[in-house]
């Protein structure tokens, strides 16, 4: 058994012999021990993959590419490994890994699993689908599509860290300044934020709706226009109807 299926485990309880891997649609777990509790959280993440669709409006159907979910047994399992093969994601509870030939996520098994995976996971439907996203897009999705569905994308963190930046006036918001941004590691709590609240004003309006599907489906042609030119074009400045989305959120959640 490999390093990873040594550490692997969901129920907290050691176990022995191979690591089973459970399939369903483009989900792969990867476990020791299987339990009820790991077979729900994998139907959760496949109908993931329908709530993206129809947030977006771009069907994820066709991407057949699996997702490899590999849970360690604890927090102190996952750091060790993180600590000797991805040290880059040593803060994280999870994260997602793209190679050229598979898409992995790798998390433990906590009080939070189900929210982490769900970020991670949507990296990884939309990574299948769309190899090449401005990763502001990406981070907005993923943290659009963490929080529990009833919750309908309201990330209640970022809410009242925007709040209270717009409140103060020491923010302001910048498309092309995220567009700026390519390394991961650069982003901080603040560019997580504001690409989640472009994702959530470009989902709440149809010509929105629209503006995220078209930019989804040209990522990566060698003709795409930035983000930000193509929603002026459309929706003209949008910079104070964005601050008003922020505000009507932040009243209604």
């Amino acid at each position: 058994m490999d390093s990873i299926g040594n550490a692997l485990l969901l129920d907290g309880v050691a176990a022995s012999g191979e690591p089973q891997v459970l399939v369903k649609d483009q989900i792969r777990v990867h476990a020791l021990s299987p339990n009820p509790a790991q077979n729900l959280l994998i139907d959760e993440l496949v109908e993931l993959k329908t709530e993206i669709e129809s947030k977006v409006g771009v069907a994820l159907s066709s991407a057949s590419k699996p997702i490899d979910v590999y849970l360690f047994k604890d927090e102190l399992s996952f750091r060790e490994f993180t600590a000797q093969s991805n040290a880059i994601f040593s803060d994280r509870r999870a994260f997602f890994v793209r190679s050229k030939d598979a898409l992995s996520v790798y998390g433990f098994w906590g009080m939070r699993v189900a929210e982490d995976l769900r970020h991670e996971v949507t990296h990884g439907y939309l990574h299948a689908a769309f190899p090449q996203l401005d990763l502001w897009v990406d981070e907005g999705l993923a943290e659009y599509f963490e929080v529990n569905p009833d919750a309908r994308g309201v990330n209640s963190a970022h809410v009242r860290l925007l709040g209270e930046l717009a409140q103060n006036r020491n923010w302001r918001p910048s498309l092309q300044r995220l567009e700026s941004i390519t390394d991961p590691t650069q982003l901080t709590q603040i560019d997580y934020a504001e690409s989640w609240l472009w994702v959530h004003f470009l989902i709440s309006s149809p010509m929105g709706k629209e503006v995220l599907k078209t930019g989804l489906v040209s990522a990566g042609s060698v003709d795409r226009v930035p983000w930000s030119v193509e929603i002026q074009r459309l929706m003209g400045n949008v910079e104070q109807p964005l601050l008003e989305h922020l505000t009507q959120v932040t009243q209604h959640r």
